[in-house]
């Protein structure tokens, strides 16, 4: 009776071994950058009101009132867009906020449109950074690519017996 263990099955637990490391080597790639989307969030709509806060005669921030919903308000500061912004608006211009959900929310870019829908300058801060690719993808291709190179790398090692 052959032994429990022979040569080859010792290969097939080194290569099941091998396939567990990947996978859990995937997992950790996954779950790192599962939170990794834009930090921002959205909202369109036609703006309503424009406040301008003062502290003690001195500017201090602007307040936005979108359609959306009355009771959204937004703020930021003027001086920190680029480009400078001219503080011109008109009510019922179409708008898209993007901001920081926290209290009070906070602009970090805007954008109007003209009235055919189309794009004009976008209004940023330095805080602002536009989307960029989704690491996950980046990591899955990269996981792909290990492991089909390693197939490939083990395919030529087979040596007919």
């Amino acid at each position: 009776m052959d032994s429990i263990l022979s040569l080859n099955d010792k290969g097939s637990i080194v290569r099941m071994l091998q396939g567990i490391f990947v996978l859990g080597l995937g997992i950790v790639f996954i779950s790192a950058n599962a939170n990794t989307g834009n930090p921002y969030k959205e909202i369109a709509g036609r703006v309503q009101n424009l406040y301008v806060k003062t502290i003690n005669g001195q500017y201090n921030a602007n307040i936005l009132n979108i359609s959306t919903d009355p009771q959204d308000l937004f703020v930021f500061d003027k001086n920190a867009l680029h480009p400078t912004w001219n503080d011109k608006f008109f009510k019922d211009e179409e708008i898209d906020v993007h901001y920081l959900d926290e209290t009070p929310k906070t602009i970090v870019a805007f954008q109007f449109y003209d009235q055919y829908g189309n794009p004009l300058s976008l209004y940023t801060t330095s805080v602002y950074q536009p989307e960029q690719q989704n690491p996950s993808v980046i990591s899955a291709f990269a996981l792909y690519h290990a492991i089909s190179t390693r197939r490939s790398k083990r395919s030529g090692l087979v040596s007919s017996s």
